[in-house]
């Protein structure tokens, strides 16, 4: 092997792999203290791409699932509305029922029935003040035209109170009808819709983590390796000095020549 003294190679490619070694360290390191394996277009540029798309649909879908909330929400407040609806059409039953089983000359009693029924007629009509139920999917005009059929009832005569019954008993049949149909879309629709998004959002959100996100297992692997070399570098860069100054020393003759090392 040659002796060469106006460049030490040995010198040149232990700094190359020296520095090299720290180029991953800082890598590494930004990778732990980011948590992200990618924090700019040239750590991974077709990663990164892929990446951006899927975070676009993850947004898209966490949409959809507001809207899905949103409409499920709306269901309970409409059932809980027609829920009352109900309990005012029994009540008008009721008073009807008392009506038509009262004396024929009891006029005082049908007279409080017909009040009575008048009432929950009006607390009808300010349950339903606000309904957004024809927005939810379900057909609600049989519901409209049984609730609408009870405006005149008089129950102040047998006759007049039969009738009633009638419809009341129409208008209860078509409100547990239209509750049970906006249960079933409720069930049957939109929480399984709701669901299957939440599923589809946590799948695409696990493929960008998998994607963008660091692996601190292998990241921190890689960080000790890279110390190692780092350190071993050094080591090995001191080394080749000291031979280059051994080699200056057998020129000058050991009469106290120096030469300028890589450092």
């Amino acid at each position: 092997m040659g002796i060469r003294i106006n460049q030490n190679i040995q010198s040149l490619q232990i700094l190359r792999s020296a520095r090299g070694a720290q180029e991953a360290l800082a890598r590494d390191s930004e990778r732990l203290s980011s948590a992200l394996q990618i924090n700019r277009g040239a750590d991974n540029p077709a990663g990164l791409i892929t990446s951006e798309n899927l975070r676009a649909q993850v947004a898209g879908l966490g949409e959809e699932i507001q809207a899905r909330e949103t409409q499920i929400n709306q269901t309970r407040v409409e059932d809980v509305r027609f829920d009352e609806v109900l309990n005012q059409l029994r009540n008008v039953r009721n008073q009807a029922v008392q009506s038509l089983n009262t004396g024929a000359g009891d006029a005082t009693t049908r007279a409080a029935s017909q009040a009575s029924a008048q009432s929950s007629l009006e607390g009808i009509q300010q349950a339903l003040q606000g309904s957004q139920a024809g927005e939810l999917g379900v057909d609600t005009a049989n519901v409209d035209n049984a609730i609408s059929a009870l405006e005149g009832i008089d129950l102040n005569t047998p006759q007049g109170a039969a009738q009633a019954i009638e419809r009341v008993d129409e208008a209860i049949q078509q409100v547990s009808t239209f509750r049970g149909e906006l249960g079933a879309r409720q069930a049957n629709q939109l929480e399984p819709e709701a669901r299957q998004l939440a599923a589809q959002s946590e799948n695409l959100q696990a493929s960008e983590s998998a994607i963008r996100d660091t692996d601190f297992a292998e990241t921190v692997v890689s960080f000790t390796r890279n110390q190692v070399r780092q350190f071993a570098g050094l080591a090995a860069l001191r080394q080749s000095n000291q031979s280059a100054q051994q080699r200056a020393n057998l020129v000058t003759g050991g009469r106290g020549g120096n030469v300028n090392t890589l450092a």
